[in-house]
């Protein structure tokens, strides 16, 4: 949309806002170089898991250097990590569910759906994820989604009041 003389709307719920708040206590240099590295760690964290997850095979077995060297030669993960953009943070989250939940184990299950409730700040990815965990009737996982996404909600509310969600439906339709 044409922003002339305007400032872009913050398309992610107030929850995401409080997260990032502690930034504002330093200054722009700063908070990017902490942003940053969270993600980064982030990054890093989310390898380990899926390097765990990777199949062994006697002949090629994954390192978690060659799997950080491939990850970081995928340009959009590279950008959002010194783009300042929450994909890493994603990755985690995501790295997370997929860790958990072949463990089929109810609080293994509660857990990966608490993160998946906690990736409703990207809520697209996390909605189609939960659609196949109530078909497939895990429903461990579902009430760990639903504390995750009532976490949000919550937080949100504190901050925006309880009707943010239309408000936030409002300004991401005019972006």
């Amino acid at each position: 949309p044409a922003l002339a003389g305007k400032f872009a709307p913050f398309v992610y719920p107030p929850a995401y806002g409080l997260f990032l708040a502690p930034l504002g206590f330093f200054n722009p240099n700063q908070a990017r170089i902490i942003f940053v590295v969270f993600h980064v760690l982030c990054f890093l964290a989310a390898a380990a898991m899926l390097q765990k997850l990777a199949p062994k095979k006697n002949v090629c077995e994954p390192k978690y250097l060659d799997l950080l060297c491939i990850l970081l030669l995928f340009a959009p993960l590279t950008a959002g990590l010194f783009g300042c953009q929450n994909s890493a943070f994603s990755l985690l989250l995501l790295s997370v569910i997929l860790f958990l939940v072949p463990r089929n184990e109810s609080r293994s299950d509660f857990f990966a759906g608490l993160a998946c409730g906690l990736w409703f700040f990207k809520p697209q990815y996390p909605a189609l994820l939960l659609f196949g965990m109530i078909c497939a009737r895990r429903w461990r996982f579902v009430g760990g989604a639903a504390a995750g996404g009532i976490l949000i909600y919550a937080a949100s509310a504190a901050q925006a009041g309880w009707n943010w969600p239309l408000i936030w439906a409002a300004t991401v339709k005019e972006v």
